[in-house]
This record gives structure tokens, C-alpha cells and sequence, in this order.
């Protein structure tokens, strides 16, 4: 419920706070006088957008605070969700600077504009003329809280979103079997490929290091045979021929030994060269066929968008998905299955939930009918009308759709409620249906912006009596022009414009007083008869504050 309500710089208001309690308060006061600027104050607190012609010529920003009490466990879990810190008294505050930008806080602490309208929606009600209670997208919302369908309509949504997902499944499958022969295809050719090919694992790092390793012994082969090569293709030969041309020499006995002596090591190295190249690795046959079987991985990995190490485990994978192919039509079968199942528990939990919709839409009606003979709508006809639908316009809403039908006369034929009813006819019609749904305490404040304008007289006072009758279950706060609403306030406040003179230039001032009983009266004349208050208006206004107390 709506504690304070305190207002900085907000176009003609410099600074004013005001006080609520719970009943009925009524906002009064002559055209232009700054009515709309309290409403203005509170769907800036409800999360509308700023704008800068908002704030008061010569102030940097405007603010403001509303204080609320007796916030419901709803709210308050709300808050703990989004580590909002919780109190007794909920405070929100909303403040715009002069270029527009504005900044929201919940209890000191910044939020979005987003998280206030979603904390505010459960704080306040605002209803006007044309009321989004009589919108035709708003019917089966609001049969649903009239009838606390919360279960059934949970029910009925998670049914729906389970028989869509059996329903995608069994799709996704059916279009799977239309292409299964040209992917059975597809996976044996695959298979049997990869079959054929053995791929070990990590059998590209095993062939690579084999490889290096082989190329390594190749190059040491080819240089132990060039090396036997170039002491058998000369060297060797003409040192035998240098050994006999020495043996001539007389007393160099000790050269031709040496020459002898290395002689033989050239010939041991001989030996040892051609023997080391007959034990050498080398093997390029081995070689080829390493460079080939990497080349033909390498292919068969690439067309599968894999690596040749990963080869063996695609094929594991495949022969899976082949098996399941051979397997769909059993599966098809089971999903045909699982979606007739879940189609039925949702028709059967719609049928549920309608019937109850159909039982509620008849006790509404019976309610709101009820409330027309004091709103002088004795011969209108009313009717909460269930239709049901298809399965082929299922939603998570169910099966029905909701309207509401009027005829203001009797003897017409009831058409869609906004083809028929008038302004004022609507205005009435959405106070008897908020009457009827307002059946319990609630700790929402209720706030009507000139719910009455177009009627007047026995009708205005019939209107004033249901906003009473509302505020005996909460909080409601009415912008009004109609002196028989009025008379039925628990608490009246009266806004004026005042004109003072500062800094030698004349400023204009929105205040709001709270008017006592004898001034109540005064204000009611004034509304009944204008400025100039006569005797006759007093006894009118005190005579309509008689009857109201009466019929409270």
C-alpha cells in the first residue's frame, strides 16, 4: 500500500510530499490546477519513460520517492532474488535530470527501469477511462485471476510445451527417414571405406617418427656406399701402384713400411665401410610405402572433416548411426507414439481448465451483472463468452478464447463489448468488473484517473459508491471531477495553483492541501456550483455527503 508519496521539481510542483492511509482519497480541483502531475509522479514510479519537459524551469533534476507498507511475500521474495535488500518499508525513487536521462533506486540501490515496472505492477494499479481490463487481449488474463486458475493454466502450459517438443522430435525424425536410404548409402560406402583403410590410433604420429628415422638411415647408406665407391674407383689402386714404384727405392725401407702400414688401414677401412653399409636401415621401399599410407589417411581425413589420428573413432561413430538407421522405423514408431500421448494429456488438461473457464466466465457474469443496477446499467446485458478451439490453434494458453459480450438495451442482439458500449458505458462496465474481481484484501493501491468523466448525477454517485465499496478491501485513490464521487472519500485532497512573487518575477506553484470535513464541504459546493459558492451549493454538497455516508 502506498505510504508517502514526496515530489521535487516536477513541473510546477517544487517540493511537495503527501500522506496516504487506506480507503478511498479522492484528487480534486479545477481544470488545470495540476491533477495529472501527481499522476505523472506515480508512472514515473511505476517505470514509464522520463522526459525532460518534466522537470522545473531552473532545476537540475526532479525526484521522486514513494514509500510503500504491508508488501506482499510475493514482492519481497522478488527482491531476495535480485539482492535487493529488504525492510520493512519499501522505498523506490525515481529521479531525471534536465536533459532527460533518469535513474531508478529500490530500497538505496540502483535498478533498471525494467525491474521497476516488474516490482511496481505488484504495487500499483493504474485505471483509466478506457481501461486495459476491457482490452480484448486481456480477457482470459483476466477470467484466469478472477477464477485463481494459476494451477490449471501452469498445467496447461507445461503440457503445451510438451507436446511441441514430442511433436519437433517426432518431425526432426520424419525428415530424417525421407533422406534414410541415401543415407544408408552414404554410411556403408563411409564405413566400409574407413574398414578397408584400418586406421590405428595416433597412427600418423607413429608413421611419421618411423619415417623420420628411415630417411635418417638412407642418408647414412648412400654416404658409407659413395665412400666404399671412392676407394674402390681409384684411390686404393693407385696407392698399390705407388707401393711398387717405391719398392725401387734403395734405403727408404722405412717409407715404403709406412706406406705398407697405411695400405692396410685404407684397406681395413675399406672393409669396415662395405660392411657397415650392408647392416645400414635403409630401406626406401619402406619409405614409399609410409609416404602412401599417410597420404591416403591424410585424403580420407580431410573428406570426413577430421584428423588421420581421429580416423578409427569416426568410424566407430558411423557404424553407430548406421545401426540406429537400421533401427528408425522402430523409432519412428515410439515418437508417433509419444506425441499422440502428450497431444492427448494436453487436450484433456485444456478440457479441464475450460470447463472451469466456462463455470467462472457464468459466475463472473452473474457478479458484474449484479453491480449494473447501482450503476444505472439495470437494462445492459452482460456475458463472459468460453469459446473453444481447435488443436490447430493450440498456445500455452489453451484451447479457448474469451469475449466479452454487451448490449446496452434491452431487446438488442450482445455484440463484442468494444463494438457497442460507449465511453461511459465502458467506464462503468470496467468498475463493476474490478468490483467483482476485488473480492479479498489486497495490498495494491488502486488508482483511478477520472474513471467518471462523461456521467454525472445518480450514475457518479453509483460510481463513487463501487470505488467505496473497492476501497474496503485496500487502498484507492480516484482523480475526479464529479462532486457525488467526492462525498464518498475517506480522505480528500484538493490541488490548486498558487502565483508568488520571487526574485521580482511571478512563479506559479502546484500545491495539494488535505481538506477537513467542513472544507470537504466547501470543495463539494464548489465542484456543484463553480467559484461562486452559494448557500444552496453548501446544502447540496452536505446533503450529498449525507447520502453517501448512507450508502457507503
Amino acid at each position: 500500500m502506498l505510504k508517502q508519496l514526496a515530489i521535487r521539481n516536477l513541473v510546477l510542483i517544487e517540493k511537495l510530499t503527501l500522506e496516504f492511509d487506506k480507503g478511498l482519497t479522492v484528487l480534486t480541483g479545477e481544470t488545470g490546477a495540476g491533477k495529472s502531475m501527481l499522476l505523472d509522479a506515480i508512472m514515473l514510479i511505476a517505470g514509464e519513460r522520463s522526459d525532460a519537459s518534466l522537470v522545473r524551469a531552473g532545476a537540475d533534476q526532479l525526484s521522486i520517492t514513494a514509500t510503500f507498507d504491508n508488501i506482499n511475500n510475493d514482492v519481497r521474495s522478488f527482491l531476495k532474488e535480485h539482492g535487493i535488500e529488504d525492510a520493512d518499508d519499501l522505498i523506490l525513487r525515481r529521479v531525471v535530470d534536465k536533459t532527460g536521462k533518469s535513474k531508478a533506486f529500490v530500497n538505496d540501490e540502483t535498478v533498471t527501469l525494467s525491474l521497476l515496472k516488474q516490482i511496481t505492477k505488484e504495487l500499483i494499479e493504474i485505471h483509466g477511462q478506457f481501461d486495459r481490463l476491457l482490452e480484448s487481449s486481456q480477457y482470459r488474463s483476466v477470467l484466469d485471476y478472477f477464477a485463481d486458475h494459476s494451477t490449471l493454466t501452469t498445467n496447461v502450459r507445461n503440457a503445451y510445451h510438451a507436446m511441441k517438443s514430442a511433436q519437433e522430435a517426432l518431425n526432426q525424425l520424419r525428415l530424417k527417414v525421407e533422406d534414410v536410404d541415401d543415407l544408408r548409402e552414404t554410411l556403408c560406402r563411409s564405413v566400409q571405406e574407413i574398414s578397408q583403410l584400418k586406421p590405428k590410433k595416433n597412427e600418423e604420429q607413429i608413421l611419421l617418427a618411423e619415417r623420420d628415422q628411415l630417411k635418417n638411415g638412407v642418408v647414412n647408406a648412400k654416404a658409407l656406399q659413395e665412400s666404399v665407391q671412392i676407394l674402390n674407383t681409384g684411390l686404393l689402386s693407385q696407392l698399390t701402384q705407388l707401393q711398387k714404384t717405391m719398392a725401387k727405392l734403395e734405403g727408404e725401407e722405412e717409407l715404403n713400411l709406412q706406406l705398407n702400414r697405411n695400405l692396410i688401414d685404407l684397406n681395413d677401412l675399406e672393409q669396415e665401410l662395405r660392411a657397415r653399409h650392408y647392416k645400414s636401415d635403409a630401406n626406401p621401399e619402406r619409405l614409399d610405402a609410409i609416404d602412401e599410407r599417410l597420404m591416403t589417411l591424410r585424403t580420407l581425413a580431410r573428406k570426413h572433416k577430421t584428423t588421420p589420428d581421429e580416423l578409427y573413432e569416426i568410424e566407430e561413430t558411423l557404424t553407430q548411426e548406421l545401426s540406429q538407421l537400421e533401427d528408425i522405423e522402430y523409432q519412428l514408431k515410439i515418437l508417433e507414439k509419444d506425441y499422440e500421448s502428450a497431444k492427448a494429456f494436453y487436450k484433456e488438461t485444456c478440457e479441464i481448465l475450460h470447463q472451469s473457464r466456462v463455470t467462472a466466465g457464468k459466475s463472473l457474469t452473474q457478479r458484474v451483472m449484479q453491480e449494473f443496477p447501482a450503476l444505472k446499467l439495470e437494462n445492459a446485458q452482460f456475458k463472459v463468452d468460453v469459446i473453444p478451439l481447435s488443436l490447430e490453434q493450440a498456445t500455452i494458453h489453451g484451447l479457448d478464447r474469451v469475449d466479452y459480450l454487451f448490449s446496452a438495451n434491452p431487446g438488442t442482439a450482445m455484440h463484442p463489448l468494444a463494438k457497442v458500449a460507449s465511453g461511459g458505458e465502458l467506464s462503468r462496465l470496467m468498475l463493476a468488473l474490478k468490483v467483482s474481481l476485488q473480492q479479498k484484501g489486497s495490498t495494491t493501491s488502486i488508482i483511478f484517473d477520472e474513471i467518471d468523466s462523461g456521467v454525472g448525477g445518480a450514475t457518479a454517485s453509483a460510481i463513487g459508491a463501487r470505488l467505496k465499496k473497492l476501497s474496503h478491501h485496500g487502498q484507492v485513490m480516484v482523480i475526479t471531477h464529479a462532486p457525488q464521487v467526492a462525498s464518498f472519500a475517506n480522505y480528500h485532497l484538493k490541488v490548486k495553483k498558487e502565483v508568488r512573487h520571487e526574485a521580482g518575477n511571478e512563479v506559479t506553484h502546484t500545491l495539494v492541501d488535505f481538506l477537513p470535513d467542513e472544507l470537504r464541504i466547501s470543495e463539494i459546493a464548489r465542484m456543484l456550483s463553480g467559484e461562486n459558492i452559494t448557500a444552496e451549493a453548501m446544502t447540496a454538497a452536505r446533503s450529498l455527503q449525507e447520502q453517501a455516508s448512507l450508502n457507503a
